[in-house]
């Protein structure tokens, strides 16, 4: 869990560098060597993050739907006026009515659908606001700050604000691939495409080295 969430302590201030920051310091931890990365959403924009700061790190970046990767303007005022409004989100309603409006596809399982709303909305809203802030702000890493990492990017057909010909406009050595029939949570609706990507990815590096 990153900072604030499960049992993890919260950092203050929240910011995508620091969740990063968090990743490096619990790898060290643990003595981890060319560790295989991977991150959901806001994960996924955090561990790449981590091979900005630590390119000696991952021996390979995996994001699963990332959040916005370098969003228009467009998408931040969406995600600043979302952000304001969750400044108060003391009751959920506004995480709710965003989830269920942004986060799933119609084919997403019913009753998984309703859990994983009922976890967000579990979440401190002063953390979730703190979150989305961070995201806001957030500016994706150079592709030369990249150029030595090995990523792979996991899109969700069905929706999404990242597309392939985006994410290879700032990651143009990226590797792609989309899942079908699935909203943003893909690894939970459909863990066999996404499951049986990162292994094929992760092998197929193993064997280039």
């Amino acid at each position: 869990d990153l900072p604030g969430y499960g049992e993890s302590d919260p950092i203050a201030p929240i910011e995508i560098s620091g969740y990063a920051d968090a990743v490096i310091e619990v790898s060290g931890a643990l003595g981890l060597q060319r560790p295989v990365l991977v991150g959901h959403s806001m994960g996924g924009v955090t561990v790449l993050t981590v091979a900005a700061r630590q390119p000696n790190l991952p021996g390979a970046v995996i994001m699963v739907d990332p959040a916005p990767i370098a969003p228009s303007e467009q998408v931040r005022e969406l995600l600043a006026g979302f952000t304001a409004q969750l400044d108060a989100d003391d009751d959920a309603s506004v995480r709710r009515g965003f989830i269920e409006s942004f986060l799933f596809a119609p084919t997403d399982d019913a009753a998984r659908r309703e859990l994983i709303t009922e976890q967000m909305c579990s979440v401190d809203y002063r953390t979730a606001c703190q979150a989305f802030a961070a995201m806001e702000c957030w500016e994706a890493p150079s592709a030369a700050a990249l150029a030595g990492t090995t990523v792979l990017c996991l899109l969700a057909g069905a929706i999404g604000i990242n597309t392939p010909e985006h994410i290879h406009s700032v990651l143009p050595t990226a590797e792609i691939g989309v899942t079908i029939g699935a909203g943003h949570f893909n690894q939970l609706e459909v863990p066999g495409q996404v499951n049986a990507m990162i292994e094929r990815f992760v092998n197929l590096g193993m064997m280039r080295h």
